[in-house]
C-alpha cells in the first residue's frame, strides 16, 4: 500500500471514531444482543430466526440444518452496509454432529496446549 493509501485511510478511521450527530436515528440500527441470564451467552437472532451465540467480534455459533443433518455451525459475520443486518462471511466452518463429538473429546488435550 503506498503512502498516499495508508494517509487516507488513516483520515476515514478518524473521522468515523468521533461523531457528533448523536441525535440521528439510524434507519437500520444493528442487531442488538440478548444475553442469556444463566449463563452470560449472548445470543442474537439472525434473519432466518436462528439462534446465534457470540464467541467473539463478528464471530458467532449457530446450530442449523443442513439437508436434513443438523450442523454446528462457527462463522464470521460482517454488517451488510445496504440493507443493514448481519450477513455471514466466508470465514468459517460448519462441523457435523460425529465431528463435532470428536471435537468435544479433544477439549480436555486443547485445554492443556493451551495453557502451556
Amino acid at each position: 500500500m503506498d503512502k498516499k493509501k495508508k494517509q487516507q485511510k488513516r483520515k476515514v478511521e478518524v473521522s468515523d471514531g468521533s461523531s457528533s450527530d448523536e441525535g440521528v436515528n439510524d434507519p437500520n440500527p444493528p442487531k442488538v444482543a440478548k444475553k442469556d441470564s444463566a449463563s452470560n451467552i449472548n445470543v442474537v437472532k439472525n434473519s432466518s430466526g436462528e439462534d446465534m451465540m457470540s464467541i467473539g467480534k463478528m464471530r458467532f455459533v449457530s446450530v442449523r440444518e443442513f439437508k436434513g443433518r443438523k450442523m454446528v455451525d462457527i462463522r464470521e459475520y460482517y454488517e451488510d452496509k445496504s440493507g443493514g443486518g448481519l450477513k455471514p462471511g466466508k470465514k468459517g466452518v460448519s462441523l457435523s454432529q460425529e465431528q463435532f463429538k470428536a471435537l468435544e473429546n479433544l477439549l480436555p488435550e486443547i485445554n492443556k496446549k493451551m495453557a502451556e
